[in-house]
């Protein structure tokens, strides 16, 4: 499902503001490693980004343009990340210790602990799952299935995550978690994930990427309506088959009929699109809009 902007409450505090302090916390964390960047537009209405220390600042090709009260942003300014656990086969037990996420465990967005594996060694304290953590793949042999997330909803102080899985930290992690399944971070993710012989997202890439920073009163809006809707339609993200599938179909039909006419359309979706193993049988269904279409129009004008 795409959706389009509302107009801007002009009463909302600019992203700039919320940046600036997520900026201080930052620096007031790292001390003297801390670097100050961030991004911001000019009087040409181009956009540029300022680094401590190097003169003068560059100019950036973001990817959209955006309503005057929000801000681009790297996500390392508004996050930390960190990669996995390494652990030895020696170090697996039945029972005790830590769960270690893999990538199996995130299902549809969600984090699914049937298949755990538990390990015994001693977890750093940054490698330590905490709530509100987003869990991301960020190697796998499928190049469909880096980039996948999930966060942590629950309180679980026994767990930690996988060499292929990275974590992103934020204050801002209900709207990040959101942006994590939107073309935006997936057309990043495609530009840098299959480059060498594993498919992959390292740590520079991903804290490199570019996000749109709204206002925090617009995130919230933003984080409710998305979640209504995710709640009450099964919604899969933009980079997998099934995702494409359902923006290609829902886009096609949502601007030209009504709140009923829609609702009796989804029914329709919800059912040819019952969980479906194979991709190509996937692809397939998508590949067939035009008989859905004409169906649409027999059926429903």
């Amino acid at each position: 499902i795409q959706s389009k902007l509302v107009p801007q409450d002009p009463n909302d505090e600019p992203a700039s503001v919320l940046l600036e302090r997520i900026r201080a916390e930052k620096k007031a964390k790292l001390g003297k490693k801390y670097v100050d960047s961030y991004i911001y537009k000019g009087d040409d209405n181009c956009y540029y980004e300022h680094l401590a220390g190097r003169t003068p600042d560059e100019l950036v090709e973001v990817p959209f343009d955006i309503p005057n009260n929000w801000s681009w942003s790297r996500i390392s300014i508004i996050s930390d990340s960190y990669i996995g656990l390494t652990y030895k086969p020696t170090d697996i037990i039945p029972d005790g210790g830590y769960i270690v996420l893999r990538s199996s465990n995130i299902k549809d967005g969600k984090i699914d602990l049937n298949d755990i594996v538990r390990e015994s060694s001693s977890i750093p304290d940054k490698l330590k799952v905490r709530k509100n953590d987003i869990v991301i793949c960020a190697r796998n042999g499928s190049k469909k299935l880096v980039g996948k997330s999930a966060i942590i909803d629950i309180d679980a102080p026994n767990l930690t995550f996988g060499a292929f899985m990275a974590i992103c930290r934020t204050p801002l992690f209900a709207y990040v978690s959101k942006f994590l399944l939107t073309s935006c971070f997936f057309q990043q993710l495609a530009s840098v994930s299959g480059t060498t012989t594993i498919n992959q997202l390292t740590q520079a890439s991903f804290n490199s990427f570019f996000i749109p920073i709204p206002p925090l009163a617009e995130q919230k809006r933003i984080v409710k309506k998305s979640t209504r809707y995710s709640q009450r339609y099964k919604v899969y993200p933009l980079g997998s088959p099934r995702g494409f599938f359902y923006q290609v179909t829902i886009l096609s039909t949502i601007s030209c009929c009504s709140l009923a006419v829609f609702r009796r359309y989804m029914r329709v979706v919800s059912i040819l699109s019952c969980p479906i193993r194979s991709a190509s049988k996937e692809m397939s269904l998508y590949f067939s809009r035009k008989f859905f279409a004409k169906r649409w129009r027999k059926e429903w004008g």
